[in-house]
């Protein structure tokens, strides 16, 4: 990997959602014939933007990312280059306005997260994937059933919500939409399921908004300590082996054999999986 100008530490929360979603989709995948995947918008979780559909491609699909912004075009370009995977690699810019730039059923799997929310013309766009997809529809979003969306909604972070439409975390909505559009849901449930709440910053940041501890102190990093450094762009690229292990470590209420909806208070994101019908 060469030298880079982003932080590729992403913290323990967003790679451990990572490494969940990596492993939900592997077991689609060893399944399942999957070998184009569209992620459209590709903004929405934290961390790196980009490289979310990343497994994907270490698994041989071909992937398309398709987003708005320059900038987010411009980091994924950077970020796939870095990992030599440009060549499994088809990077659009598109303002997402009457329709997406692909001909009907294009594509084997074609999925977002947490990405609805940020888009005024979400439901437009919901149909849109539906049309482009051949055989399978993905959305994931953001757990508002969840104590830590509470405490960033009232009180950690109440400017963000102004700058998302919140109608798209009842899931029933693009579900709807989903199956009015020829797909039945075949699979739904939750994901990302920590011992700790989703409150979408740094531990660091967290504990000095909950008055834990002091402003403009100096926190050492995992790697500072000599460490873990929570980079899975090294661990994509072959560097460190054991990274999967060390994030599997905090997956225990992830993986307790219980009823997913049991989960629901604590997990950071509830998903749905929808198969094209005829």
């Amino acid at each position: 990997m060469t030298n880079k100008p982003y932080n590729y530490d992403e913290g323990l929360g967003t790679v451990y959602e990572r490494i969940m979603l990596n492993d939900y989709f592997d077991g689609l995948l060893d399944k399942e014939s999957i070998s184009t995947v569209l992620e459209a918008p590709f903004f929405g979780m934290t961390g790196l933007t980009g490289i979310n559909s990343v497994h994907f491609a270490q698994r041989g699909c071909h992937v398309t990312l398709v987003d708005a912004k320059d900038a987010y075009v411009e980091e994924a370009r950077y970020l796939w280059e870095d990992l030599q995977l440009h060549d499994r690699l088809t990077l659009v810019r598109s303002d997402f306005g009457a329709a997406l730039p692909f001909a009907d059923r294009s594509f084997d799997f074609v999925w977002n997260f947490a990405a609805l929310w940020h888009w005024q013309g979400a439901a437009d766009l919901l149909a849109e994937l539906c049309r482009v997809a051949k055989r399978y529809v993905f959305i994931a979003m953001p757990n508002n059933k969840q104590i830590g969306y509470f405490l960033r909604k009232k009180w950690l972070d109440k400017e963000f919500f102004d700058t998302v439409d919140e109608s798209w975390m009842n899931l029933s909505k693009s579900r709807k939409i989903v199956e009015d559009n020829g797909f039945k849901i075949v699979d739904h449930a939750v994901l990302d399921v920590p011992p700790w709440p989703d409150t979408c910053m740094p531990v660091g940041v967290l504990l000095e908004k909950l008055g834990l501890a002091k402003k403009g102190k100096k926190k050492e990093t995992e790697g500072e300590k000599g460490g873990w450094n929570w980079d899975i762009m090294r661990y994509y690229a072959g560097e460190d082996p054991g990274f999967k292990d060390r994030v599997e470590k905090y997956a225990f209420v992830e993986r307790l054999p219980i009823y997913w909806k049991i989960k629901i208070v604590w997990a950071h994101h509830r998903y749905f999986l929808a198969e094209r019908q005829g």
